[in-house]
């Protein structure tokens, strides 16, 4: 959040406070604005209106955050490391992973004769990347890193959008051009799925404006 998002956050802080039949000094409202300044205003408005279905009890900046972490998608630098560091020695895998997981690859690839360094390199490189982009309210972003192996492309490429990480038309497109029946017919179905719920969350979009 900016300075000129000061004045809604406060208004948001009193208003989820009453919520909870509290009033929010103003020294209590500082410290939950510089605790939380580093979220979008959009993303902080969204986590209070979540938390408000959620819990009897007026949220923590602690749980306010941790939702966030959660809500962003982006794994952490153990699962990051784990998904990437079989290409570490082997140009044949192909994984789906974030801008922040192909920056701290090229750290670990100048190490890729030590494993244990590699992997500490690429974690510390991972965790300044993503803080950075949390910190700035970059939307996570999932891209194929692709690799000279094909067989596994389509049954990765279906998981990535089983987990939101891809979108089913553009998964579609990736698939080999010998891809079976079965694997187009899986991802046309969740193609199907993706659009239908786009299409709620406009309705649902219109009917809180």
């Amino acid at each position: 959040m900016t300075d000129a998002d000061k004045k809604d956050f406060f208004s948001l802080m009193a208003v989820v406070a009453g919520y909870y039949d509290k009033t929010p000094s103003v020294d209590t409202a500082t410290i939950y604005w510089n605790g939380l300044k580093s979220l979008p205003f959009a993303t902080v408005k969204d986590l209070f209106n979540l938390h408000l279905q959620s819990s009897v009890y007026m949220p923590k900046i602690s749980e306010i955050l941790n939702a966030a972490v959660q809500m962003d998608g982006r794994p952490d630098a153990e699962e990051a490391w784990s998904m990437h560091s079989v290409c570490l020695n082997d140009e044949g895998p192909m994984i789906v992973v974030t801008d922040e997981m192909l920056s701290a690859f090229g750290v670990a690839l100048n190490l890729q004769n030590d494993r244990i360094a590699a992997r500490m390199a690429y974690k510390e490189k991972y965790q300044s990347e993503v803080t950075a982009a949390r910190r700035s309210g970059k939307p996570v972003r999932w891209s194929i890193s692709p690799g000279t192996d094909k067989t596994s492309y389509e049954s990765k490429l279906i998981e990535a959008v089983k987990l939101g990480r891809l979108p089913a038309e553009y998964a579609l497109k990736q698939l080999p051009y010998n891809a079976s029946t079965d694997s187009r017919e899986k991802m046309i179905k969740l193609e199907s799925e993706q659009k239908l719920l786009e299409k709620k969350e406009e309705q649902t979009m219109l009917v809180n404006q």
